[in-house]
């Protein structure tokens, strides 16, 4: 039985509530704005791109994810159809790969990578954070050393993804969903000490991947896998690699950077931090406002929120 405070979590974001104060903020003057999200780290992300267009009174809300906010849009629309002011944002997920069909909308903005996360991971938000929340005392470092080995390392990463998401692919297909919630990357791969990208000397990868992920053992699935490998190869990783695997790569390497100019500083009595730590957990929060807004974002904010 949920306990009382995962009850009311629920009601917040449920589509009964979100639409009663989304009816009780609108006006049909349309002097006010609305921002439909999935969840927190989308208001997150978005958020510091918004504020700055809206003039008047600017409304967030939270569907509770990707197909809740196609069904509040439904509704709204249903009883408002030419509303204005109102925006939606949704990731696009693997919906191109898997051919899924979803409603479109002008104010539906659908991410043009597989999700927010994959507008993050770059060479630049790595400087980023290092510059910000890294702390050096008493000894410095090539900067360009590191974001040289972050390029080369992130390619790594993407190759031995892909996959992995050939996997998600192929289970998908067949009508499986895989809880990739729980999968813990670092079953799979880690760094060495020289910050190079390496995978886990796991032989079970499979096993685990299925158990973890609440899928059955499939007859033929590697054939699948291997089809579905063929078809993502030469597609941009920003595209068909999960956000939060991505950002994974991000937050690993940050730590092992931090760690390993630790060492160097110690040999000289200096020292180095990360404060605060950057973690799976606070990365869009730590990141928010200090990020370039992507071109598409942009470009729908401008057209939707004159």
């Amino acid at each position: 039985m949920p306990s009382f405070i995962e009850v009311l979590r629920h009601s917040r974001t449920t589509r009964t509530a979100v639409l009663h104060e989304f009816w009780i903020n609108y006006d049909t003057a349309h002097t006010r704005a609305h921002a439909f999200f999935e969840g927190r780290e989308d208001e997150i992300f978005y958020r510091p791109f918004v504020e700055p267009l809206v003039t008047g009174r600017l409304f967030f809300y939270r569907c509770g994810g990707k197909p809740e906010a196609y069904e509040v849009l439904k509704s709204i629309v249903a009883r408002q159809p030419a509303c204005r002011r109102v925006v939606f944002f949704v990731d696009k997920d693997l919906s191109d790969i898997l051919q899924e069909q979803w409603p479109t909308d002008a104010r539906m903005f659908v991410t043009d990578v597989y999700s927010i996360e994959n507008y993050v991971v770059s060479r630049e938000t790595l400087s980023r954070l290092l510059s910000d929340f890294l702390h050096v005392r008493g000894t410095s470092f090539d900067a360009g050393i590191v974001l040289a080995k972050f390029d080369s390392e992130l390619l790594v990463f993407y190759r031995h993804v892909k996959l992995l998401m050939a996997w998600i692919i192929a289970l998908r297909r067949r009508g499986l969903k895989p809880n990739l919630g729980n999968i813990s990357l670092r079953e799979l791969f880690g760094f060495s000490p020289d910050l190079s990208f390496v995978r886990t000397r796991n032989k079970k990868r499979l096993s685990y991947l299925n158990s973890v992920a609440g899928v059955p053992t499939s007859q033929g699935l590697w054939k699948d896998i291997r089809q579905a490998l063929k078809e993502i190869s030469d597609l941009s990783p920003k595209h068909v690699v999960r956000g939060k695997f991505a950002t994974w790569f991000l937050v690993e390497f940050t730590k092992h950077v931090s760690a390993s100019l630790k060492k160097l500083a110690d040999e000289v009595g200096g020292s180095v931090s990360l404060n605060p730590p950057v973690e799976h957990s606070n990365l869009i929060a730590l990141l928010a406002g200090k990020l370039v807004i992507p071109d598409d974002v942009d470009r729908f904010l401008r057209s939707h929120l004159p």
